[in-house]
């Protein structure tokens, strides 16, 4: 009972109960019936420790250095062990057609080493067979089958259902398919012994053994080859998960270096392309390829043609395009691909077959490669075109028969490149996430041409340097003043601006009187030439000799015409911009939406893949950074979608402590688990606030926080507190502190810190740290907009190696000192 599988059992010959010789029985259970088999002992069975011989033979295999050592261990041991005359290791390819990939024979037989075999040879059911039994041996393909008895005529019983046919799938005696024995007949074989090798309980291939004449194998030593042969399949699936690995880690190091080169908003696709182009054609073992964005081609490596606009550039693209919108695949491949006009034989040695990812909708950007013709020769045994032949069966109606020939037959392989392989499929799958990528890019690109015309009309305007004596009288001026009153020089200021409006003119006599430096005196008038408008800032300190006496003045003049009424024109324009970052939003939230689910699906599979009980800790180590970089992208998206975001505010009057016990578990949920996480609140207030807002600022900064946090020991702490900032008017000398009108939140980490020249631009929206593929470097920039949106201050202190600070001020809902509320959360 209990599934029994195999048992072997000896009973001795006992001649007076009518059992002449010695047998083997040997037992196993299935489907609830015990099975019971008997062979005679063989005269000459050997040594009775064959599993000694068996563990001779898997030293020898971890010997091995590589798969191809260790096949060819396997079979010159085999043969050794079971003497037959021909030992094969053949391996199935993606299709099951086989290929013997070692052999080990006796001298004087026909080499079968590298022929190919159709999977037509061994259909699906007897693979099957060959899955679920691991050892099938024939010892005389020329025996006689003999009938089984049903139940019904060994016990003349008459139940319903007790005639059903025996189930013999895990008989070791069971006969085996007629064509099966007539296929090794026309081999010339008269015994067959054939292991199994299971790889992750795929059929990855068979030990064949083949004798030229009958065989007789004991029971323990075939049983011995079961264990050889869940040994030798464990072996094989080793080196093919070694070898996987070792590829992956490549792989990923190449990634790596093609997401740095997209990452590089500066560069153009063209220079993009070429930056990453050497990573893209070896992840792909490829010659050539291009990243093709809506019309634009950029190509890398040896693409056909002299430049990317070629019409046979063209054509590749457009093959690639439309098989995904036929298809809807996220992975297009063929070794010979279809173009009009069609590839032509001078073509050939530059590109034949493609593979093509996709990186937009309907085919709208996407990677493709290129591989040449691979012109070889394949041997395969017996003509693999030949139709199977057509017999009549003993029931009169057709059947196929099996191949009569088994000849080397050579067969030229033309116009066809190297097969893609699934690691290089899975390689190139790899880059799915550069759709984000490149929407980000588009993002930025448009806020940096949007940014590049303000600063350009900004470079329009030019500062006036001008100096003048003890009595206030033009000296020297780096160009005419805009006021146009002329001639200039001789004049003084305040003649020059005599048309401003008269406090401004007080304002300026007023400090020249002093002689105390100002900045930024604006002066409103009228030009004299053509009457039209100027506005001007003037700013200015006096010049002093090396023993400090006065000597008059010097400053600049800033003409602001333009910028005040570009201004102007600005303000006429905003409701017009608002709609178009409205639609970006839309746009943005679309493809977040659809990359989202893409991620969704990664980490699902992931996750499913983690729940592997076979995996090894290698592959879940592997299955870890695909979701860590799912996460990433995932981040990638959201950072984008905050920066951007053009909602407007719902602020409501909410205490400290309450919103911040509604945001306790999100700021949680952002940081590792590694790293110390506490709320101190010394102070409570009410501030006006868009809860979401807001909770989004403080993860912003969250995150930023645990970025900078890499040790053990890693700890973050949010402090609140009443005070103003720096930026804000503090009491005169000597009068009583006033009482703050802000609430401060300090996030204070004790992380890798940072230098004073990046704290300085830690909030530029075109400023980043961070490394490819952890984040855009907006998140911060988005926190800037959202607190200075809600009236408040957001600043930063910092020291490397010590850890960072970051202060946030919102103003007090009311102004009025309320009652501190001690206490930590």
């Amino acid at each position: 009972g209990g599934g029994l599988r195999h048992q072997i059992i000896d009973l001795p010959a006992r001649p007076q109960a009518g059992q002449p010789l010695a047998l083997e029985a040997v037992v196993h259970e299935h489907r609830g019936i015990a099975l019971v088999e008997f062979e005679p002992v063989p005269a000459a069975a050997g040594p009775s420790d064959w599993m000694q011989a068996i563990s001779d033979i898997v030293d020898a295999l971890r010997g091995a250095a590589n798969l191809d050592q260790l096949v060819d261990t396997l079979a010159k041991s085999v043969k050794q062990l079971s003497g037959f005359d021909r030992v094969m290791v053949y391996r199935f390819d993606e299709s099951f057609d086989g290929h013997v990939i070692a052999e080990a024979h006796a001298p004087g037989m026909e080499p079968f080493l590298d022929l190919h075999y159709p999977a037509s040879d061994i259909p699906p059911q007897a693979r099957e067979l060959y899955r679920t039994n691991l050892v099938r041996y024939i010892a005389d393909t020329g025996y006689r089958a003999v009938p089984v008895l049903s139940l019904a005529h060994v016990r003349d019983a008459r139940a319903a259902g007790s005639d059903a046919p025996l189930d013999l799938s895990h008989s070791m005696l069971r006969s085996v398919s007629p064509m099966h024995v007539e296929y090794l007949h026309n081999m010339g074989v008269d015994s067959t012994l054939t292991l199994s090798l299971l790889v992750d309980d795929r059929l990855w291939g068979l030990v064949v053994c083949h004798h030229r004449s009958a065989t007789v194998m004991p029971v323990r030593l075939r049983r011995a080859c079961h264990a050889l042969s869940v040994a030798a399949g464990y072996m094989v699936g080793f080196h093919a998960q070694r070898d996987h690995a070792g590829a992956t880690r490549r792989f990923a190091q190449l990634q790596a270096q093609v997401i740095a080169a997209f990452n590089q908003v500066d560069s153009s696709l063209d220079e993009v392309a070429e930056a990453a182009g050497p990573a893209l054609l070896l992840m792909a073992g490829a010659s050539a390829g291009a990243l093709w964005r809506g019309g634009q081609i950029h190509p890398f490596g040896a693409w056909p043609g002299a430049g990317r606009d070629t019409e046979r550039g063209t054509s590749i693209v457009r093959c690639a395009r439309d098989a995904f919108v036929r298809t809807g695949a996220d992975l297009f491949s063929t070794e010979h691909a279809e173009l009009q006009p069609a590839i032509e034989a001078s073509e050939l040695s530059q590109f034949c077959g493609l593979m093509a990812l996709p990186l937009g909708r309907l085919g709208h950007s996407g990677i493709v490669w290129l591989r040449p013709e691979y012109r070889h020769e394949v041997s395969w045994g017996g003509d693999p075109s030949k139709p199977m032949p057509v017999e009549t069966g003993v029931d009169g109606r057709p059947r196929i028969g099996p191949r009569t020939s088994f000849a080397r037959w050579e067969v030229l392989v033309r116009e066809r490149c190297r097969a893609w392989s699934a690691l290089e499929m899975d390689a190139v799958r790899t880059l799915l996430p550069l759709r984000q990528v490149l929407a980000t890019r588009d993002a930025v690109a448009q806020l940096t041409r949007k940014t590049a015309r303000f600063r350009a009309l900004v470079d329009l305007q030019s500062d006036v340097y001008w100096q003048t004596d003890m009595a206030g009288r033009l000296v020297m001026t780096s160009m005419p003043p805009s006021s146009g009153r002329g001639p200039y020089l001789g004049r003084t200021l305040a003649e020059l601006v005599a048309g401003c409006a008269p406090e401004q003119q007080d304002a300026l006599n007023a400090a020249l009187q002093a002689r105390q430096t100002f900045r930024r005196l604006r002066m409103d008038g009228r030009r004299i030439s053509d009457n039209s408008r100027y506005h001007l800032f003037i700013s200015g300190a006096p010049l002093l000799d090396d023993g400090g006496r006065f000597e008059g003045w010097h400053g600049t003049t800033v003409d602001a015409t333009r910028d005040i009424q570009m201004q102007a024109s600005l303000r006429q324009k905003e409701a017009a911009e608002t709609d178009k970052l409205r639609a970006v939003a839309l746009l943005a939230a679309g493809i977040a939406h659809d990359f989202n689910n893409l991620l969704g699906s990664i980490n699902g599979l992931a996750e499913l893949c983690e729940l592997d009980a076979t995996a090894g800790s290698r592959q879940a180590r592997n299955l870890g950074r695909i979701r860590q970089a799912g996460d990433r992208a995932a981040l990638l998206v959201r950072q984008m979608l905050d920066f951007s975001r053009q909602t407007p505010m719902a602020p409501q009057r909410l205490l400290a402590s309450v919103w911040l016990a509604h945001a306790d578990g999100l700021l949680r949920a952002a940081l590792p688990r590694h790293i110390e996480f506490a709320v101190t609140i010394d102070a409570d207030g009410p501030v006006n606030i868009d809860l979401v807002q807001m909770e989004q600022v403080l993860l912003n900064v969250t995150r930023n926080a645990a970025q900078a946090i890499s040790k053990q020991g890693g700890a973050v702490r949010l402090v609140v507190d009443l005070a103003d900032p720096a930026s804000e008017p503090g009491p005169a000398s000597g009068a009583a502190t006033t009482t703050p009108r802000h609430l401060r939140l300090r996030m204070i980490d004790n992380g890798t810190g940072m230098s004073a020249d990046i704290l300085a631009q830690i909030f530029d929206p075109f400023f980043t740290t961070k490394p490819v593929g952890e984040g855009t470097g907006l998140g911060l920039a988005a926190a800037h907009g959202i607190v200075g949106s809600h009236g408040g201050v957001i600043e930063a202190r910092s020291e490397p190696g010590i850890g960072t600070t970051f202060s946030i001020f919102l103003p007090l809902a009311d102004h009025a000192a309320p009652e501190a509320i001690k206490g930590a959360a």
